[in-house]
C-alpha cells in the first residue's frame, strides 16, 4: 500500500461519506414533507366530516365521495411517510457505515505513518550505529591495539585499568606462556 493509494482510499471514503450525509439530509427532508401532507389530509378529512351535508341528495353524496377522496388521500400521504422514514432510517444506517469505512481508513492511514516513521527511525539509528562503529575504528586504527585496557593489563602484567577478573586471567595467561617457554621442567 503506498501513501497515494491510502491517501485515495481516506478521500474516496470521505466523498462517501459527505454524499451519504446529503442523502440523508434529502431523506430528512422528504420525510418531513410527507408528515405535513398527512397532518394537512387529516385536517381536510375532519372538516369534511363536519360540513353538515345532510341537508339534501346531493350535498350528501357529494360529500361522501370528498369524504372517500380525501380518506383515500390521506392513506396514500400516511404510507408515503411511512415509506420516507423508511428511507431516512436507511439514509442513516449508510451514513453510519460511512463514517466507520472512512474511521476505518483514516486509521489505516495513521498506522502507514506510523509505520513509516518507524522505519525512518530505524534507518535514522541505522545510520547513526554505522557512524560511530566507523568512529571509534577509525580511533582504534590510529592508536594501535596496544592501547585497548585488555592489552594494557596483559602487557603490564595486570596493573591495566581492567577489573579483578581481566587482571587475574590476564596473569594466568602469561603464567602459561612462561611455562610453555621452559619445556625441561616438569610441570606440577
Amino acid at each position: 500500500m503506498t501513501p497515494k493509494w491510502i491517501t485515495g482510499l481516506v478521500r474516496a471514503r470521505q466523498v462517501a461519506e459527505d454524499n451519504a450525509k446529503q442523502n440523508l439530509a434529502t431523506a430528512e427532508r422528504l420525510a418531513s414533507r410527507a408528515h405535513v401532507r398527512v397532518r394537512y389530509n387529516a385536517d381536510r378529512l375532519d372538516s369534511l366530516r363536519y360540513a353538515g351535508a345532510e341537508a339534501n341528495a346531493v350535498t350528501f353524496v357529494a360529500s361522501a365521495v370528498a369524504l372517500q377522496a380525501a380518506a383515500a388521500t390521506h392513506a396514500a400521504a400516511c404510507q408515503a411517510a411511512e415509506r420516507a422514514d423508511n428511507d431516512a432510517l436507511h439514509r442513516r444506517e449508510g451514513l453510519t457505515d460511512a463514517a466507520v469505512s472512512r474511521r476505518s481508513a483514516e486509521e489505516l492511514a495513521a498506522r502507514a505513518r506510523a509505520a513509516e516513521k518507524a522505519r525512518e527511525a530505524l534507518l535514522a539509528q541505522k545510520a547513526t550505529d554505522e557512524i560511530a562503529a566507523s568512529v571509534f575504528r577509525r580511533n582504534h586504527e590510529t592508536h594501535g591495539v596496544a592501547d585497548t585496557p585488555v592489552n594494557q593489563a596483559t602487557v603490564h602484567g595486570g596493573s591495566g585499568s581492567g577489573t579483578g577478573s581481566s587482571s587475574s586471567s590476564s596473569s594466568t595467561d602469561m603464567q602459561a606462556s612462561d611455562d610453555a617457554s621452559k619445556p625441561d621442567e616438569v610441570q606440577l
